[in-house]
């Protein structure tokens, strides 16, 4: 089977769709030919990459080169439904959960419209699944495919706990010692709620765990309301800021082995969604315990008693003492959620989920005859 995978977000450009977009490609093509035709730069120049995009499928679609087009994502549907109808091939687009969210009539009309119009959509959790079929996609060509992740490096993932602690003292100023350190990564934009976090949830956890620290890793436009709202609920001195870090840094890796909970307080948003939560399952694989809002799709990510603890959205009593619940117990790797990290290996690996994409595309170019 030769596979045609176009992407608009990938490596070099740094963000969780590049980093799927990346390990996709990576477990794929260790099973199957593929070929691929992506974008690491600014979307600013997104217009002109469809042109070369288009330009290349065809070359690659007239040789017979491609037996079925995957696509990067639904904004790139347009494309996707011009090369269906000029070279009679399969082709499928993920959706993972902003793109679905819109509600601005010309993308609706130019890009849900054409997407409408392919033979796939896999959707990255049942949430998006439901979103779109409430948006008059057929549910015949929705299919729930999770996100998957990579499971290798492990010898990185068990950095000791106080080599953490220096190397984040060391890079961000920051010193963890002897604190229960509440953790966050992520995208500092409305969703994801640290806003109303450590306004009204922090304060609680802090004043019942007096060695409590909160650890915000990530940038974006809400950095100053979280920032704001730290000094209201008169806790800035026991939060901490890194500003956004590379995924592929130590540092990263740090971040995760210093946290004894990882946070998802998300709320809902009008015009965005929390489409899976990938970053849960980054805690997971290192043994970190998961507290989360029950927002949006997080629930295909955090399996409640599993790798994660999943709170009624909204109930900010229970998210706070969840996490007391954590920090006063026996730390990371005990308790409940002790066999996290082989719960998140066995059901989100790439490998696992590639065989998923795979036998999917067999069935639908059989069925396409």
């Amino acid at each position: 089977m030769k596979i045609l995978y176009v992407t608009r977000k990938h490596p070099p450009s740094v963000g969780g769709m590049q980093t799927q977009s990346l390990e996709f490609f990576r477990s794929v093509s260790g099973k199957e030919e593929v070929r691929i035709i992506s974008w690491g730069g600014s979307q600013v120049f997104l217009p002109l990459f469809m042109v070369f995009a288009f330009c290349r499928s065809a070359k690659l679609l007239a040789r017979r080169e491609a037996d079925l087009v995957q696509l990067g994502d639904i904004v790139l549907s347009p494309l996707g439904l011009v090369l269906k109808k000029l070279f009679k091939r399969p082709v499928c687009a993920v959706s993972h959960g902003k793109d679905s969210a819109y509600g601005n009539f010309i993308y609706d009309t130019a890009v849900l419209g054409t997407a409408k119009k392919l033979d796939r959509i896999f959707c990255v959790s049942a949430y998006i699944k439901e979103r779109l079929a409430a948006k008059g996609f057929d549910p015949r060509i929705l299919e729930v495919i999770p996100n998957g992740i990579d499971t290798g490096s492990g010898d990185r993932r068990d950095m000791e706990k106080s080599r953490a602690e220096k190397m984040i003292k060391n890079s961000f100023g920051v010193d963890l010692a002897g604190k229960k350190v509440v953790l966050s990564v992520c995208r500092l934009v409305p969703k994801k709620g640290l806003k109303e976090f450590v306004r009204y949830i922090f304060p609680d956890i802090a004043e019942r765990v007096g060695e409590a620290v909160l650890l915000i890793a990530g940038a974006g436009p809400e950095k100053n309301a979280v920032e704001k709202a730290s000094l209201k609920a008169g806790l800035k001195d026991r939060t901490f800021f890194t500003g956004k870090v590379a995924h592929s840094s130590p540092e990263y890796e740090a971040l995760f082995s210093s946290a004894d909970v990882f946070v998802m307080p998300n709320v809902a948003v009008r015009g965005d969604a929390e489409g899976f939560g990938i970053v849960a399952l980054e805690a997971g694989l290192r043994g970190v315990p998961v507290v989360a809002f029950d927002v949006d799709g997080i629930s295909q990510a955090v399996h409640d008693g599993e790798n994660g603890i999943l709170v009624k959205e909204g109930d900010r009593e229970a998210f706070a003492e969840n996490i007391v619940s954590v920090l006063r117990g026996g730390g990371r790797g005990t308790g409940p959620l002790r066999g996290a990290r082989g719960y998140v290996s066995s059901r989100f690996s790439w490998d696992r989920i590639s065989d998923v994409y795979i036998e999917s595309y067999r069935r639908l170019i059989e069925d396409k005859g």
